[in-house]
């Protein structure tokens, strides 16, 4: 692998193998050395699939460098602890890559069990490709250390990547240092490892430690998933109202982190319960509401669609309440480790009667936490609901956040009282009339209301839609596809195609001046669903709108897209 300003590194491996924690741990690393990090994590939807069958592998990748905004698409380098693993991954693999892999378990019977030629396993490897076998498994035999694998494998490639031992071993000691017995197998394994690379005379490559290319506000910067960020953004949205905040959830993929983050944060005034299902969960979210909390509910698809009655009432009742939807493959249970854009339509329409309420959308894990912030802000300042949508890649990815950044003040309406002050409002399932405070089915009451409240919603300020660049072709997306699309558009032209792109992470309400959409000659709309945001520009009345829908379960292959766009835009 030649030098380059950023490196995507992937690991994989069979599930329980420990590519998750290896992943995280290498990712620390590269961000104390000073690089921006954006990772990807990609789980089997089994439980636990068969052991070695290529239906239960498991991955993280990494992608570093300077000026990182996606988890990157091509692989520099892939990690592999066994044949199931490098046969579902190798096509991610480019021209000049590496592929490290642990030799001792490539034998025949799991080479033929993944479905391997025996006799040349990697002749499928794009051209001028390297292969690097390693005795992990052996190795690590013999040190009655079996489980450290991944860590060998870790050790290999921070030594090819010339990071010093002692930036590893500290990331050990951090994470198995209350486990004296762990701590020093893992030692004793990643002291072998350089040992073996060293006694090889291993060449190693000089993309690491070059000062030009690490990030200058790295110290500064912390590495969080998107759950992680969005915890640490309600909490600061609480605080700047002096309310506690209140999480009512049930544990779901991939939401569930949310909760776990947040149930550690008492000592910090966070009320965090699991409930027995996800109404429930809802439910005590709105009753927190009520009562002066900082309400927050987190879920998936599937607990979206069993919350949304809950939700109503917050409508109905006009109750700030934060609904956090981490979203994954459906429909149902569906696709419960992958990623897709698959809720917007019931996050904008989900529920009985006409309930408009205002939706946002993270594009990256580390704006998880402003938009989390914000969700709060307009929850509280507009007596709402408010849907945040996050892509499963981006709430279990990690990215370098700033939590120190000047975040906006929050004004608390005044219509919000809790429970004993003189304006308490008074809340039934039923909707009430405004003046007596009595259950009414009154028609124009009903009339009365319910244009308040979409009134209201419209009325949200939201930023200007901002179109980049001249081209009449516009490439747009909302949430976590921002990067992708970005670099895509960044592909098309260098290849000598003006295009524009525009981003959406408000969603309802829409920007005010979208029309502008409607003086380009095409709008592509590239999103993980079958054109649900394409059909919201179509109601909102823009006409020149063609689509790019997937559903492979994976972020966007910007340079997939990129070649397949070029023939349908010149």
């Amino acid at each position: 692998m030649t030098e380059q300003k950023d490196v995507v590194i992937r690991f994989c491996g069979d599930s329980g193998d420990g590519m998750q924690l290896v992943g995280t741990m290498f990712s620390n690393i590269m961000s104390r050395l000073g690089y921006q990090v954006f990772t990807y994590p990609s789980y089997p939807a089994d439980m636990r699939a068969p052991k070695d069958s290529l239906s239960g592998v498991s991955s993280f990748q990494v992608h570093f460098g300077t000026q990182v905004s996606e988890p990157g698409d091509e692989v520099d380098v892939l990690v592999c602890l066994n044949p199931a693993s490098y046969k579902t991954n190798y096509r991610s693999v480019r021209a000049g890559g590496i592929v490290i892999y642990d030799e001792t378990v490539f034998d025949a019977r799991r080479l033929t069990n993944a479905q391997m030629d025996a006799d040349n396993p990697f002749g499928e490897l794009p051209p001028q490709c390297t292969v690097w076998p390693l005795p992990v498994t052996s190795q690590c035999t013999v040190l009655e250390a079996a489980k450290s694998r991944n860590v060998y494998l870790l050790g290999c490639l921070c030594y090819y990547l010339d990071v010093d031992e002692a930036l590893v071993q500290a990331e050990l000691e951090g994470k198995f240092g209350k486990k004296p017995a762990v701590l020093e197998a893992n030692t004793a394994v990643l002291q072998a490892a350089f040992n073996f690379c060293t006694n090889l005379q291993i060449d190693k490559c000089p993309v690491v430690h070059t000062a030009d290319k690490r990030a200058d506000n790295a110290t500064t910067l912390t590495l969080l998933s998107g759950c992680q960020a969005a915890c640490r953004g309600l909490m600061k949205a609480a605080d700047a109202v002096s309310r506690r905040l209140f999480l009512g959830s049930y544990p779901i993929t991939p939401a569930t982190d949310i909760l776990i983050e947040l149930e550690k944060q008492r000592k910090h005034g966070v009320i965090a319960v699991q409930a027995e299902d996800e109404i429930a969960g809802c439910s005590m979210a709105v009753g927190a509401a009520f009562g002066g909390l900082i309400g927050v509910t987190s879920t998936s698809g599937p607990g979206m669609c069993l919350k949304s009655e809950a939700i109503n009432l917050a409508v109905m009742a006009e109750l700030p309440l934060v609904i956090v939807d981490v979203m994954r493959g459906g429909p149902s249970t569906g696709l419960p480790t992958k990623t897709e854009q698959s809720d917007l339509n019931i996050a904008l329409y989900g529920r009985s009667g006409d309930s408009p309420l205002p939706v946002l959308a993270a594009t990256s894990p580390a704006d998880c936490y402003v938009k989390a912030y914000e969700a709060v802000k307009i929850a509280v300042e507009n007596m709402t609901p408010v849907v945040l949508l996050m892509d499963a890649y981006i709430g279990n990815g990690l990215e370098m956040t700033d939590l120190h950044q000047p975040m906006p003040t929050i004004a608390v309406n005044a219509a919000w009282t809790a429970p004993g002050d003189a304006d308490t409002k008074v809340l039934g399932g039923s909707e009430v009339d405004k003046n007596t405070l009595t259950i009414t089915a009154d028609a124009q009451n009903h009339i009365k209301k319910s244009k308040a409240r979409a009134d209201k919603i419209a009325h949200i300020a939201v930023p200007d839609m901002h179109i980049v660049g001249k081209g009449d072709t516009v490439l747009c997306g909302w949430g976590s596809t921002k990067g992708k699309i970005e670099k895509i558009a960044s592909l098309l032209r260098h290849a000598g195609l003006d295009v524009a792109t525009v981003h959406f992470d408000h969603l309802c309400p829409l920007p005010q001046n979208i029309d502008e959409l409607n003086r380009r000659r095409r709008v592509v709309v590239v999103e993980q669903s079958m054109h649900q945001f394409a059909d919201v520009l179509r109601k909102a009345g823009i006409v020149p709108v063609t689509t790019y829908c997937t559903l492979n379960c994976e972020p966007l292959n910007a340079e997939l897209i990129a070649n397949q766009l070029k023939d349908q835009l010149q």
